[in-house]
């Protein structure tokens, strides 16, 4: 909103205020609280939302998964610790 906005409603606000006098309090805090009322429940519909959401989405990893070695010298050569970290990147050289 502007500030021409603000400025209209501020305006408003306050020859409303003069023009119910003490009874403008009344009104002015039933409406905040059914506005607080109305955003509150959008808010507790939007958070179960998101929960259900974020239920849904966990992928629970499994705990079978077997990692195998990228290299398995099944020969009589023995390699040097550089050569064998060479043989390990085999893919990325």
């Amino acid at each position: 909103m502007s500030v021409k906005h603000n400025k209209f409603y501020y305006v408003y606000h306050c020859t409303r205020a003069q023009e119910w006098g003490s009874l403008w309090y009344n009104i002015h805090n039933s409406i905040c609280e059914n506005l607080n009322y109305e955003m509150e429940k959008k808010y507790k519909l939007l958070d179960t939302k998101i929960i259900k959401l974020v239920r849904t989405q966990i992928v629970i990893p499994n705990d079978e998964t077997k990692f195998y070695p990228r290299f398995i010298n099944k020969t009589n050569i023995d390699f040097t610790d550089k050569e064998v970290t060479l043989l390990k990147k085999r893919i990325e050289i």
